[in-house]
């Protein structure tokens, strides 16, 4: 955990500037909620939340609560099997999409991006996009945040 905050500290430098992120693209805050959720430790999480997002602690314990619940993890058969029954044609990572513990959601047709080619690194290390036919050449394991859209 601590080598992946200083690889994505390197990127975006939010040590130096927490204020500098909202909630929703926080990459510490995005990094600590894929860390509890992986791990099953949540006091990181939380005590980040409660020191940088009071106002956000209630939504991000019942987003917790929701995922550590439903999180599914799949081998690629099923989640090409899943992908196809819920017509996923692009998924998004919460961190880089190229970490084999990256949580992936099904991305709504309307909020696509254009996709990345999985033979360039992306500039962003958190919330990456990419064909779900593309992402299933990757992993051969998939954690899949069932929520579509």
């Amino acid at each position: 955990m601590q080598k992946r905050l200083f690889v994505y500290n390197e990127h975006y430098q939010f040590a130096k500037d927490l204020d500098r992120f909202d909630y929703a693209y926080d990459p510490q805050r995005v990094l600590l909620r894929n860390h509890a959720l992986h791990s099953g430790d949540q006091s990181l999480y939380l005590k980040y939340l409660s020191v940088q997002y009071p106002e956000h602690i209630i939504a991000g314990i019942q987003d917790l609560e929701y995922l550590t619940q439903r999180l599914i993890c799949l081998d690629r058969a099923q989640a090409r099997k899943w992908m196809t029954a819920k017509r996923v044609e692009v998924l998004e990572s919460d961190i880089s999409i190229f970490d084999q513990d990256a949580i992936l959601k099904a991305v709504d047709p309307y909020e696509q991006v254009v996709s990345i080619s999985t033979d360039k690194p992306t500039e962003s290390l958190i919330y990456n996009q990419m064909a779900a036919e593309d992402i299933l050449a990757l992993r051969d394991i998939f954690w899949i945040d069932p929520r579509v859209g």
